[in-house]
């Protein structure tokens, strides 16, 4: 081998050697990058995971349970103090988490009253025989999320009292529902909202009100 040879193949080889680098350090840089995506995806993930689970936001795979006016006693909720009410509403919410529940929809304006203080409607008295000290709702929600569970304001908007309705086709009954779900997403850190009016009575002390089914839906 000539010494010009000899040099053509060094600079060949040097040649490729500087390629060679050239493409491990481009191969670097693009998994860099694109490990950095993955991370900053699987951040997100993991943020939006713990978000369903801590309740604020929506679950795919809802296992609910529906507590009404009529299950407070039984939950142990009814007419206690504030120490009573939270030590119940954990073991109750608890005991659901264990059963697979994720999902709670519970009454929260049952029959145009509250079991929070409201500016538009009176204390329930489903729920307490005076007005309380303290906030059932606030404890409700917190010990929900606390259980990673997320929690809905179950309304049922038209009902006056027990077999009363306000009509549905007043802008007057509009205007009531939502200063009353405004009130509720305002203060409170819920996770929807819940209406409960599958069916309205077409006539009602010589009211008639238009034909209207309304199935039970969340917002």
């Amino acid at each position: 081998m000539t010494q010009r040879e000899f040099r053509k193949k060094s600079f060949i080889i040097l040649g490729l050697t500087v390629l060679l680098l050239i493409c491990m350090v481009w191969d670097t840089t693009a998994f860099r990058h694109s490990s950095g995506e993955s991370s900053s995806a699987a951040t997100k993930t993991t943020k939006t995971a713990s978000s369903v689970s801590t309740g604020s936001a929506l679950v795919t795979d809802v296992q609910a349970v529906w507590i009404s006016f009529g299950d407070y006693k039984a939950a142990g909720l009814y007419n206690k103090s504030q120490s009573a009410f939270q030590t119940n509403a954990n073991k109750y919410f608890k005991k659901l988490k264990k059963d697979g529940i994720n999902t709670i929809y519970f009454h929260v304006a049952p029959c145009n009253d509250a079991i929070y203080p409201s500016k538009y409607l009176k204390w329930s008295s489903y729920m307490f025989e005076s007005v309380p000290d303290y906030d059932p709702l606030e404890i409700l929600i917190q010990t929900a999320h606390k259980n990673k569970m997320t929690f809905h304001a179950w309304l049922n908007p038209y009902r006056k009292k027990m077999g009363v309705s306000y009509d549905p086709g007043k802008a007057s009954s509009l205007k009531r529902i939502r200063r009353i779900v405004a009130e509720i997403v305002q203060n409170y850190n819920v996770d929807g909202i819940h209406f409960d009016d599958y069916s309205i009575r077409r006539r009602q002390r010589g009211h008639s009100f238009p034909r209207c089914l309304l199935p039970s839906v969340s917002v």
